[in-house]
């Protein structure tokens, strides 16, 4: 048998004019969703991206400020350490200043020593880390000598001239200032009658002998 179509051609044409819109609708539809969605994903990106731009903020903030602490903690050793190194520099430094070359100093008198004189005696002292470092001295009472401490010799000669010859000699001596004779007394020594004799002097540290 034959189909026949009792349909009118207008309702056909109709139909195909519906579903082209539909398929037109449904196509705005979903291109207007895409829009939205992506519109939706780059909100998301701009705002993690700023969250993310914020905390590394914080963080460079945080860093900062755990090094800035970090360097407080260590500034009291740091100046600790200073403070016993210039203690450890100073101590060496009076050390070296008050150092006395007894042996020079021995050898060189032993050289200027008059013949005629024999030394029964010699006592020494370092001088003090003050008087090292060039510091002024109380001045003594009027009338009043001092007499050095530093170095004291104690010694035999024939008479009064030998006695100063050996404080002039002694004079020139480097190591030695502020020579004066102390005392001289007339004794009888091996059957001579001789001069007992005591010189006086300072000491100058190593550094300031010429």
């Amino acid at each position: 048998m034959r189909a026949i179509n009792l349909l009118p051609g207008t309702h056909v044409i109709r139909e195909g004019r519906t579903s082209t819109l539909r398929e037109a609708n449904v196509t705005t539809i979903g291109g207007g969703a895409a829009v939205v969605l992506c519109a939706l994903l780059a909100g998301l990106l701009l705002v993690s991206s700023s969250d993310v731009s914020s905390k590394r903020d914080e963080l460079a903030v945080l860093q900062a400020e755990k090094t800035e602490l970090s360097r407080r903690a260590q500034e009291p050793q740091r100046a600790a350490l200073i403070a016993e190194r210039r203690a450890r520099e100073s101590a060496l430094a009076s050390a070296l200043s008050s150092r006395i070359a007894w042996d020079r100093i021995l050898r060189r008198l032993a050289r200027v020593l008059p013949r005629d004189v024999w030394v029964s005696g010699i006592t020494t002292a370092s001088p003090t880390s003050t008087t090292a470092a060039g510091s002024v001295a109380a001045p003594s009472a009027p009338g009043v000598e001092t007499v050095p401490t530093g170095f004291n010799l104690r010694g035999f000669a024939p008479s009064q001239q030998a006695v100063a010859r050996t404080i002039a000699r002694l004079a020139v001596l480097p190591d030695l200032s502020d020579v004066q004779l102390v005392s001289s007394t007339e004794t009888v020594l091996e059957k001579r009658r001789v001069l007992d004799f005591t010189i006086a002097a300072n000491v100058r540290p190593s550094g300031d002998s010429r």
